[in-house]
C-alpha cells in the first residue's frame, strides 16, 4: 500500500478564541488537516509561523479591526516552504526561501531627465524592501497602484507648481529652453494621471525637483502633488525636494544619493507599519 501523506499543518490566526475554536473543529473534521498552532494577533502569527512552520496559514485579514494581510507575508523568507512546492519537497528540506515582497509604485514626469534620475534612485532604495513598479505618467497606468503599499509620485517644479498638460510641447517650442538640451517626450501630465486615479485610497509620498532656494521663491510641485492626492483620499506621509544646478540640470551634488536613501527610508517605514 502507498504511504499515507502526512496531514496538512495549519496555523490558525484570529483574535477571537471562540471563532478559532469553531474553525479549528471544522478544519480537523478531516484527518487530512491538523491545526498545529494558533495565534491571536499578527505579531503572534509571525512568531508561531517561525516556531511551528505550518504548510498553510488561515488568517482573519481584518484582525482586531486592522489589516494584517501582509503580516505573515513579510516573514515568508524565514518560513520553510516554497509556493507551489509539494509538502514532501518542503519536508525534505528542498526549500526556496523566497521573499514575499511588498509592492511600491513610483510614477513621475520629467522634462530634462533630472526628475527621472531622482525617481530611479528612489525606486532603487525601495527595491530593498519589495517589488517596485517604476514609470512615467505616460507609461504607467493608474491601475498599477492597486494593492500597492505606497505610491510615490513626483515631477519638476514648473511655474511655481506642477507642470501643465501641454508643458512638454510648450517648453520644447521655447527658445529660452534650448540651451538645456532636448525635452523628454511626453503627452500625459502628472495632473491628469492623478485625476484618473480610481483605486481605493492608500498612503503616498511625493517629491519634486527645483532650485535650492527658499520655497517662497521657487514654489514646489511636491506641495501641489500632495494636495491633489489628498483630495483623492490619499494619506501623504512625506514630501521631499531634490535640487538641480540649472533648469536643465544636472542634479546638485549628492542629490542622487539622498534620493536613494529616502527610498530606503520609505521602504523601511512601510514594512514597520505593517509589522507593528
Amino acid at each position: 500500500m502507498p504511504e499515507k501523506a502526512p496531514p496538512l499543518r495549519v496555523l490558525l490566526v484570529d483574535n477571537h478564541e471562540v471563532v478559532r475554536s469553531g474553525v479549528k473543529a471544522l478544519l480537523q473534521a478531516t484527518e487530512d488537516v491538523l491545526v498545529s498552532a494558533e495565534a491571536g494577533s499578527g505579531r503572534e502569527a509571525i512568531d508561531e509561523a517561525d516556531r511551528a512552520r505550518p504548510d498553510v496559514v488561515v488568517m482573519d485579514v481584518r484582525l482586531g479591526g486592522r489589516s494584517w494581510g501582509h503580516s505573515a507575508c513579510i516573514r515568508e523568507d524565514r518560513w520553510p516552504w516554497r509556493r507551489g512546492a509539494s509538502r514532501r519537497e518542503n519536508r525534505c528540506g528542498t526549500w526556496n526561501r523566497r521573499r514575499c515582497e511588498m509592492k511600491f509604485v513610483v510614477v513621475y514626469e520629467s522634462m530634462f531627465g533630472n526628475t527621472e534620475a531622482v525617481a530611479q534612485a528612489i525606486a532603487a532604495g525601495l527595491r530593498e524592501a519589495g517589488e517596485v513598479k517604476l514609470g512615467t505618467v505616460d507609461a504607467l497606468s493608474p491601475e498599477e497602484v492597486r494593492n500597492a503599499a505606497l505610491l510615490v509620485a513626483g515631477g519638476p517644479t514648473h511655474a511655481h507648481g506642477m507642470a501643465r498638460r501641454n508643458a512638454h510641447e510648450a517648453i520644447a517650442g521655447e527658445r529660452s529652453y534650448r540651451p538645456y538640451g532636448a525635452v523628454q517626450p511626453g503627452h500625459e501630465s502628472l495632473r491628469g494621471w492623478i485625476e484618473r486615479l480610481t483605486v481605493a485610497p492608500a498612503k503616498a509620498a511625493v517629491f519634486d525637483t527645483r532650485f535650492n532656494k527658499p520655497m517662497l521663491i521657487t514654489g514646489s510641485a511636491a506641495k501641489k502633488i500632495a494636495a491633489r492626492l489628498e483630495r483623492k483620499g490619499y494619506s501623504v506621509i512625506e514630501a521631499r525636494s531634490f535640487f538641480v544646478e540649472t533648469t536643465g540640470g544636472p542634479l546638485a551634488e549628492g542629490e542622487s544619493d539622498r534620493a536613494l536613501e529616502w527610498g530606503r527610508e520609505l521602504g523601511a517605514r512601510a514594512r514597520s507599519a505593517i509589522a507593528a
